[in-house]
């Protein structure tokens, strides 16, 4: 739940700062362009930290199993970023292939 709620709230922030970088794409208004995606944004981060911290009502397990869990979110970020990182730096071509789909070759 926590990792779904990290993600969405990612999603959200990188709507907005892809319609920043990109001001005429699809002809959208400033209200769904700029506004809604940073609503969202804040939105989901609240309800990320309510989840958080009222975690005991959804598992009924003791605090620290609650906040191992919740500290497993960033901690498999920061492990994915760091890997994403090294491929980039040390394998450039599979790097550039990670977000590409090719099924005439499979």
């Amino acid at each position: 739940m926590v990792g779904i709620l990290a993600l969405q709230t990612l999603a959200a922030c990188a709507v907005a700062v892809f319609f920043r970088r990109n001001p005429g794409a699809h002809g959208a208004g400033r209200l769904r362009t700029v506004a809604a995606p940073v609503a969202a944004a804040f939105l989901l981060a609240a309800m990320g930290g309510l989840v958080c911290t009222r975690l005991q009502l959804f598992t009924s397990a003791a605090p620290a199993v609650n906040w191992t869990l919740v500290a497993l979110t960033p901690a498999v970020f920061a492990t994915g970023a760091a890997l994403a990182l090294r491929i980039r730096r040390n394998r450039p071509d599979v790097y550039a292939r990670l977000a590409t789909t090719d099924v005439d070759s499979v």
